[in-house]
């Protein structure tokens, strides 16, 4: 009989162990998948935010008019720059627009930025859930006169289009710039 009992004891034991084995690897799975994610998502946040900052890096060079910027605000931003450095100025045009997206049970707004160079429109970020233009003069106060900008910060908060674990993951990004061809 206590050998009965040693057999069964020994089943539950196993059991027991196999069910924490499979618990602790979901559990792991679940936190690769969440990391895996975020990467992805800071890694393309990162090539977008690369291409921004290189463009408002170019405000105004080559460029020899009166204020390179032409147009500023919350949401548009046009400004001339040889950005081919081929001698040749083009305009260049930052818009943000907002869409209205479901998430869950939910309607909320989403915002896409996209880039003008002579015509040729792209969509350079998508489904960011904050982003933000602001506009400064020498001193680093804000404004929104194109002749006194002198640098930029830009905030942008980007989501995965994936939910884990209930999570919608989010990365942010913060850039501070003082163009070297509008601090003259």
């Amino acid at each position: 009989m206590g050998a009965i009992l040693d057999l069964i004891g020994s089943y539950i034991f196993k059991t027991a162990m196999i069910g924490i084995i499979l618990a602790m690897s979901m559990s792991l799975n679940e936190v690769m998948t969440k990391k895996a994610q975020t990467t992805n998502l800071e890694k393309s946040m990162n090539v977008s935010m690369s291409v921004l900052e290189w463009d408002i890096r170019n405000v105004g060079y080559n460029y020899v008019g009166a204020s390179p910027v032409v147009e500023c605000s919350g949401t548009k931003l046009k400004y001339y720059a040889d950005i081919h450095n081929d001698g040749v100025v083009e305009e260049v045009k930052w818009s943000v627009s907002s869409e209205y997206v479901t998430i869950a049970d939910s309607t909320v707004i989403r915002y896409n930025v996209k880039r003008d160079v002579g015509g040729n429109e792209y969509t350079v970020f998508r489904r960011l859930r904050h982003c933000s233009m602001e506009y400064l003069d020498v001193n680093g106060a804000l404004t929104t006169t194109p002749a006194s900008i002198r640098g930029f910060r830009i905030r942008i908060t980007a989501e995965s289009p994936f939910i884990i674990d209930g999570e919608i993951l989010t990365a942010t990004r913060q850039i501070t710039l003082y163009p070297a061809n509008l601090l003259s």
